[in-house]
């Protein structure tokens, strides 16, 4: 017990000295689920000019939309901000709350999405389709908001 409540203060205090301790904020999912969303600071204007560059330069084939930003991830765009929530970045794994809730439903075919999720080991991949061209919108971690192929 006290070897635990130890540790916990240690990663407490590393955390909050580092500047990696954010708030999480309730949110909930259409059908009331309740997700946690954070409102992280934004990147200095050279790392999002850096970030811009990098998708624009090493991505020829995807459309840039916007520029690269710390506010907001994938799942924060597909799944809260694009239907109207606020800018926030949702932590990993949460989006799952979004279909075994029933807000959303679950399909194998990209056609009849409105939000994909690409199941990439550790951290998922979040994209919302733009129209029948097969086109998607999606927010690369902290780098840019892009247009691209599956």
């Amino acid at each position: 017990m006290m070897k635990t409540m130890l540790l916990t203060l240690i990663k407490l205090i590393f955390f909050q000295l580092t500047g990696w301790a954010q708030p999480y904020y309730p949110f909930s999912t259409p059908n009331g689920t309740t997700v946690y969303i954070k409102y992280p600071g934004e990147a200095p204007p050279g790392e999002i000019a850096e970030w811009n560059e990098f998708c624009i330069k090493e991505h020829p084939f995807a459309e840039f939309i916007s520029d690269a930003s710390d506010t907001y991830n994938c799942h924060g765009y597909a799944w809260i901000m694009l239907p109207g929530g606020p800018t926030c970045w949702l932590g990993d794994d949460l989006e799952y709350a979004f279909w075994l809730d029933d807000s959303y439903i679950e399909t194998t075919n990209p056609a009849e999405a409105d939000v994909i999720h690409y199941p990439v080991p550790n951290f998922g991949h979040s994209a919302v389709r733009v129209d029948n061209s097969g086109m998607y919108i999606s927010k690369w971690g902290s780098m840019s908001l892009m247009k691209h192929y599956p």
